[in-house]
């Protein structure tokens, strides 16, 4: 019974230093866990315990293990961060390149206006110049038939003159031969 008792003093001790321990152990960072986790020692107990050189092995080997895995999630973590600023960087890229896109595509509507509005500007004026040159031309046509109508009117007064002129002329010249 005395050896019982020891026993559940000595585990009830043992409880008490460990959780003093955690206690401590909360105020390091994780670099001071990893290094407590490899000096961590287990007291021998007298009967029915587990190997001390076992458990030993067993939480070097978790020891090494927890810290491979803690470099490897440092490592992780820190690709993550690199990844998520290139992810940025990107976004920003892509946002910059939608605005550009956005850009130029206004500025080629904006050509594009300016270009139909000066073609049309060039047809009418050109239009207007056609119609103006046709109207000039039809008018110099108007003012051709009228000068050859008068034309046409001076030749046939003329013509007439002439026509009574020869008549007289002949009428002379037969009175003339008609006293001789």
């Amino acid at each position: 019974k005395n050896n019982h008792n020891d026993y559940k003093n000595k585990k009830n001790n043992n409880k008490y230093k460990n959780e003093n321990k955690r206690e401590n152990n909360d105020r390091y960072d994780k670099k001071d866990r990893n290094e407590q986790h490899n000096d961590k020692r287990f007291s021998k107990q007298m009967m029915n315990g587990y190997s001390v050189e076992e458990v030993d092995e067993f939480l070097d080997e978790i020891g090494v293990d927890y810290a491979k895995k803690n470099k490897e999630l440092l490592e992780v973590s820190k690709k993550v961060e690199d990844l998520n600023k290139d992810l940025e960087r990107y976004r920003s890229l892509e946002d910059t390149l939608q605005n550009t896109l956005v850009m130029a595509q206004s500025t080629a509507e904006e050509v594009k206006n300016v270009a139909k509005q000066q073609a049309e500007q060039l047809v009418a004026e050109a239009k207007s110049t056609a119609e103006k040159e046709a109207n000039d031309l039809e008018q110099q046509i108007i003012y051709k038939k009228k000068a050859l109508e008068d034309l046409q009117k001076q030749f046939d007064i003329y013509k007439a003159k002439m026509e009574s002129l020869l008549i007289s002329q002949l009428e002379l010249i037969k009175e003339v031969n008609k006293d001789n």
